[in-house]
């Protein structure tokens, strides 16, 4: 009865795991292909996006220079 219960409780352990990991994989999937359904949908906001993302970054920079 303890073995059981034991055994029952490696196999949960193990299969949170493996569905957290295959998770990670199906959230990975669905935003690669939300950006490529995006920027195959919207190619004029490229544009816009990427002097948006450098400003993005100088400013992340700037901050993480100022913390020390």
């Amino acid at each position: 009865m303890i073995a059981d219960l034991v055994a029952l409780f490696c196999v949960a352990i193990l299969l949170l795991f493996v569905f957290a990991g295959v998770g990670v994989f199906v959230v990975g999937g669905a935003m690669f292909v939300g950006l490529v359904w995006v920027a195959l949908s919207l190619p004029y906001l490229l544009v816009v996006l990427v002097p948006l993302a450098l400003v993005w970054v100088f400013i992340a920079i700037a901050r993480k220079l100022d913390a020390k």
